[in-house]
């Protein structure tokens, strides 16, 4: 496989340490493979604010909302945000009682708009609609 650089939104690695010194825990849920998780966390610089992180290659018969089901089954949690652009996102978040950030500058089609309770277009917006 090709090791393309990762690129990082403008902002996004000033917003993960913003809400990581506010003490907001930061999890990934990924359909990608491990490698790939592996270097994404390591070559971004954003593996400091990031508790656990887990993807379709640790769990590749289930859907995304199950294998964040198993990792959010592994922490003490009351309020939870699934900030992603995909329907898989909003359909993780929400089965999983979290509230859903739909980020409309990625990649994804759109969702529906049943399953987006919140939304953003720009990382940075993303600590004006976490209630924290």
């Amino acid at each position: 496989a090709a090791n393309y650089p990762f690129v990082l939104y403008e902002g996004t690695l000033e917003i993960l340490e913003k809400l990581h010194r506010q003490g907001v825990r930061q999890f990934i849920a990924s359909n990608c493979q491990i490698s790939y998780l592996d270097r994404m966390l390591s070559e971004t610089g954003i593996a400091p604010f990031i508790e656990d992180g887990i993807c379709h290659g640790h769990h590749p018969k289930m859907e995304k909302w199950e294998f964040t089901q198993l990792m959010l089954q592994k922490v003490d949690w009351e309020r939870g945000y699934f900030i992603g652009d995909s329907g898989s996102d909003m359909k993780a978040g929400r089965k999983n009682g979290l509230t859903t950030v739909y980020a409309s500058y990625g990649y994804a089609p759109r969702p529906e708009a049943a399953s987006i309770d919140k939304e953003i277009e720009d990382i940075r917006q993303l600590p004006n609609v976490l209630d924290i």
